[in-house]
C-alpha cells in the first residue's frame, strides 16, 4: 500500500476510492473492477523498450487488453464513458520533430519500427489498425 498512501489520503478516499487487480493480458480481468462503474479511465499500456517480438510482446497485449477493457465496459452496462488516454508518443515520434503538434498529427509506425523503438509503438499502435493486419 506504500505506492498508493498519497491516493488514500485524499479526501473522501475512505468512502469512494477502491483498488482493483487487473491484468491486461488476462481476458475478463477487468470485469469486476468496472462493474458498477458509469465512466472507466483507461491510462496503462504494456511498455518494453527491449522486447526481440514487440508484434506479440508488447503491440497485440496492448490492443487485446483494450478490446477486452471495452468488453468489460459492456458487460457492466453502466458505463456511460471510456476515456483512452496515451502520450506524446502516439504523436510526435518521427525522425523529423516538427514545431508544433496537433490532432492531424501521428507517430511514424515505420520510422519506429526501422529503429526498432517498441516501447513507443505500443503507445499508439491501437489507433492504427491496418498496422496491426501485417
Amino acid at each position: 500500500m506504500k505506492k498508493v498512501k498519497h491516493l488514500l489520503e485524499l479526501p473522501g478516499a475512505k468512502n469512494k476510492l477502491s483498488f482493483w487487480k487487473a491484468d491486461l493480458t488476462e481476458e475478463g480481468s477487468f470485469d469486476e473492477a468496472i462493474k458498477g462503474c458509469i465512466g472507466v479511465f483507461h491510462v496503462a499500456t504494456p511498455m518494453d523498450f527491449d522486447s526481440t517480438d514487440p508484434q506479440n510482446e508488447v503491440i497485440k497485449p496492448t490492443i487485446n487488453g483494450l478490446i477486452d477493457i471495452m468488453k468489460s465496459c459492456l458487460k457492466a452496462k453502466t458505463v456511460q464513458r471510456l476515456v483512452f488516454t496515451s502520450s506524446a508518443g502516439t504523436v510526435n515520434v518521427t525522425e523529423h520533430q516538427k514545431p508544433m503538434y496537433d490532432e492531424t498529427c501521428w507517430s511514424d509506425v515505420d520510422f519506429c519500427r526501422r529503429v526498432k523503438m517498441t516501447g513507443w509503438v505500443s503507445n499508439f499502435i491501437s489507433f492504427t489498425p491496418s498496422i496491426y493486419r501485417d
